[in-house]
């Protein structure tokens, strides 16, 4: 195992534990802004990319678009949840709503290691010695690469991993 083998593990590790001393609820409520704050993103940018026609390239539009939507949901909705909290009452959560907060929390510490060796890729780090020993960039690059494919191609040339 590398050094980023074991920075992986604890990043899911940490998220799971998170997840766990969350609770379900919280959990579920927390991937569903993300989840939200991601779609609105996906799915209104072109519409909103006319806000930053001071900028010639379409990309950059489209990425702006993109991250003005999903930041400003991704608050909008924090703060809702944020008020849900205060308003209703807060049980203790129980055994169940811990072990499927912690399946949730490791499942959100999967989605930033993939989208952290997304990001790798406009680096040097896949070149490292300790990338290429990693079992598990195995699992997860495969992952990440779809995700770059998705992206518009000049924006996707960027990522190198090999």
């Amino acid at each position: 195992m590398s050094s980023f083998d074991f920075l992986f593990l604890g990043l899911l590790a940490t998220f799971a534990g998170m997840g766990a001393l969350r609770g379900g609820l919280r959990e579920v409520l927390s991937l569903s802004v993300w989840l939200f704050a991601i779609l609105s993103g996906w799915l209104f940018a072109d519409s909103v990319s006319g806000w930053f026609e001071v900028f010639d390239d379409r990309d950059l539009r489209l990425l702006l678009a993109f991250l003005t939507l999903m930041v400003g949901t991704l608050a909008l909705l924090t703060l809702g949840v944020f008020v849900l909290r205060l308003l209703l009452p807060r049980p203790a959560p129980d055994l169940k709503s811990r072990v499927l907060g912690g399946l949730l929390g490791g499942m959100r510490g999967a989605i930033v290691v993939v989208v952290l060796m997304l990001l790798a890729g406009l680096t040097s780090v896949p070149k490292k010695e300790g990338w290429r020993d990693s079992l598990l960039v195995g699992v997860f690059l495969p992952v990440a690469q779809q995700l770059r494919d998705l992206l518009p191609a000049p924006v996707a040339r960027q990522f190198r991993y090999g």
